[in-house]
């Protein structure tokens, strides 16, 4: 059986939602592959196993919080950098690399410190090993981490070209994603692969709920970029409306200091809106099966490559998707290739109408199954053995 080691700090929901996609995909290629596992101690569980017992786990201490805080604000770009745990990835690496003879190094990313681990190993081992690179988001041109600082975008663009060129494939779960770095890098066009996030089936005896009142759900957190406060806004224009359909919207997840403060100073208040805060990942699932419509929120920007991890996680729940997303947006290719509904920022005056319409529609979704893990596993396979 092949060997592959896998480097990625969040491997479990318990580090970041990410998390989730990385532990199925993990665990899918666990299938057909021996897989050593470097992780963070923090992806990890004294009391849930998360994996497949026949995968080999090696967990490293990440760095204090504090300081993951002050090296993010420093270089914004490098999203979560764990400086400390960098370096330990890269020497455990070298170890179980040399001890099983491994010769293919995947790393799951958007944290840097993945990514990074990977091209030093690429500087020690040279062609002695493959490297594949999955970067769930850019680098160079990220709207969340970069902003406005031409230093920073500079800096991101070169460290993202020498990286580049290290690796043997970049893996992008966007097709918006590929066909900007493409542009960007023609040369290494054939190193560029689209692999989309992927959901598994879920169990088919969960007592999904026709409520009423009818829910509207968000999940996730809530910032200036990703905000709720133009959707607050619309809901507001129509309250009396929603009001007689007997719909309410709920907002589940960290929110922002900014938002808050956004939201007591305007006095964005209804009985048909709550925020929930974060809640345990054991009761994500209960959100989900009680809502009539999930809504993803993605940040208006006239270039949005991202596919939110979570637009596919709640595909297998049989649950109407509304988008709020830029028209040309990987989300709204995603969400109109599956039958799904999105409204841009600038049509928001139509909202009610669009919520209307969608729970009066009856939602049979299409084309999940290139989505699905099993799908998502042969995808790798056919790169991995390239």
């Amino acid at each position: 059986m092949k060997k592959i080691l896998i480097i990625a700090y969040s491997s479990t929901p318990l580090t970041a939602p990410r998390g989730t996609q990385a532990n199925r995909l993990i665990n899918k290629l666990s299938d057909n592959y021996s897989i050593f596992l470097i992780t963070s101690s923090k992806s990890t569980s004294d009391t849930v196993s998360y994996f497949n017992k026949n995968i080999t786990i090696t967990s490293i201490k990440s760095t204090n919080k504090k300081i993951l805080s002050l090296i993010s604000k420093i270089l914004s770009f490098w999203s979560v950098f764990d400086t400390y745990w960098f370096i330990q990835s890269v020497f455990k690496s070298l170890l179980i690399i040399r001890k099983n003879k491994i010769d293919t190094v995947v790393t799951l990313s958007m944290n840097l410190s993945n990514f990074s681990s990977g091209l030093w190993l690429k500087i020690f081992l040279g062609s002695k090993i493959k490297l594949f690179s999955f970067l769930s988001d850019p680098i160079s041109f990220n709207h969340y981490y970069i902003k406005n600082s031409m230093l920073k975008h500079r800096f991101a663009k070169y460290f993202e070209k020498i990286g580049f060129k290290m690796c043997d494939f970049i893996v992008v779960p966007s097709q918006l994603m590929q066909t900007k770095y493409i542009e960007l890098y023609p040369i290494y066009k054939y190193k560029f692969k689209t692999i989309p996030h992927s959901y598994k089936r879920v169990n088919q005896s969960l007592n999904f709920k026709s409520n009423k009142p009818k829910e509207v759900t968000h999940l996730g957190t809530l910032s200036s970029l990703r905000t709720p406060i133009p959707i607050i806004k619309a809901i507001l224009k129509n309250e009396q409306f929603f009001k007689e359909k007997q719909i309410h919207f709920k907002f589940i997840g960290h929110i922002d200091k900014e938002i808050k403060e956004s939201l007591n100073k305007n006095n964005y208040i209804s009985e048909i809106i709550s925020f929930v805060g974060k809640i345990p990942i054991t009761e994500i699932e209960s959100h989900i099966t009680s809502a009539s419509i999930l809504l993803v929120i993605d940040a208006n920007l006239p270039f949005s490559p991202y596919l939110p991890s979570k637009l596919v996680d709640m595909m297998p729940y049989n649950k109407p998707i509304l988008g709020i997303t830029p028209i040309n947006s990987e989300s709204a290719r995603v969400l109109s290739l599956t039958n799904n509904a999105f409204i841009t920022y600038e049509n928001l005056s139509q909202f009610g109408f669009v919520i209307k319409n969608v729970l009066e529609t009856d939602y049979i979704p299409k084309n999940l199954s290139q989505f699905h893990i099993d799908n998502i596993g042969y995808q790798w396979d056919l790169i991995l053995n390239s």
